[in-house]
């Protein structure tokens, strides 16, 4: 049985703190520990959430796997 994560954020609320943690991840690295592959890949899946967040904003143009992939990414970046 799965939990449910105890926080609900908006897409656009998920790419602000995204993008704040990124930044506080980037100049803190050394100091938390995070080493050069985990900068990059935390980087690397706000990049793709924020890709399909701004794709799915576009409501006459999204498709429904604009829509799935966004929810995908947006999963693998909050975990």
């Amino acid at each position: 049985m799965s939990k449910k994560d105890q926080f609900r954020l908006s897409d656009d609320d998920t790419e602000n703190k995204g993008t704040v943690f990124v930044a506080d991840l980037t100049t803190n690295a050394t100091v938390l520990g995070a080493t050069a592959k985990v900068v990059t890949s935390v980087t690397t899946k706000l990049a793709t959430f924020k890709g399909f967040n701004a794709k799915t904003k576009d409501k006459k143009n999204r498709t429904s796997i604009d829509i799935e992939n966004k929810k995908v990414a947006k999963k693998d970046l909050v975990a």
